[in-house]
C-alpha cells in the first residue's frame, strides 16, 4: 500500500450520501508524485470522485492538491500527477450522485512514483 490507506482495496459503501469517505494520512515521500489508482468494481449509475488532499504537519485544516475532473463510472485506471506536497497527504473517495444506501466500489492503488522535485 502505497499510501497506508486502510480504505484502498476494500469495498467503499455508500450511506446514501456524497460525504468522502478518508484514507489514513500518510508521509509525502518527495516534492511530486505521479499516483495510479484502478477501479475493480462500480456501479456507473452514480461514479464517485478521487480526491487528494495535503498539510503540514502544523496546519488546521487539509487542502484539495488534485482531484478528478470528472466523475469515475467505468472500471479501469486512474492517474493523478501532482506537485508542490506538504508534508502529510490523505486520499477522499466520494461518491458523486445518485447514490442510495449500499452502492459499492472496490479501488486498488498501484506503487505511487514519488519525485524529488
Amino acid at each position: 500500500m502505497g499510501c497506508g490507506c486502510g480504505l484502498i482495496g476494500s469495498p467503499i459503501t455508500s450511506a446514501g450520501t456524497t460525504l468522502p469517505v478518508y484514507s489514513n494520512p500518510a508521509g509525502r515521500g518527495g516534492e511530486s508524485a505521479t499516483f495510479v489508482y484502478e477501479v475493480f468494481e462500480i456501479d456507473a449509475t452514480f461514479g464517485i470522485d478521487v480526491t487528494i488532499e495535503h498539510k503540514n504537519r502544523g496546519d488546521t485544516s487539509w487542502a484539495v492538491l488534485a482531484t478528478t475532473t470528472a466523475p469515475i463510472t467505468a472500471a479501469g485506471l486512474l492517474s493523478m500527477d501532482m506537485s508542490a506536497f506538504k508534508e502529510q497527504y490523505r486520499v477522499a473517495v466520494a461518491f458523486h450522485s445518485g447514490t442510495s444506501t449500499g452502492d459499492t466500489v472496490r479501488i486498488g492503488n498501484m506503487n505511487f512514483a514519488w519525485r524529488p522535485y
